[in-house]
């Protein structure tokens, strides 16, 4: 994770238009779209693919 990316993350000013920026923005963009296409009996799928997205979660 780039220096940019940690300041963003701790709310600090930062640059949004890099390269790191762009290929998470990209990739979160494309696990909604995958989530989004999966039909609700799919929950293994769907939750691997939250997993992704959040880390973390409850």
């Amino acid at each position: 994770m780039d220096e940019n990316t940690k300041k963003m993350l701790s709310g600090q000013p930062y640059i949004p238009d890099t390269d790191e920026l762009n290929h998470l923005s990209s990739r979160g963009h494309q696990l909604c779209q995958d989530y989004n296409q999966l039909y609700d009996t799919a929950a293994d799928q769907r939750n691997a693919i939250i997993d992704q997205l959040l880390g973390h979660h409850g």
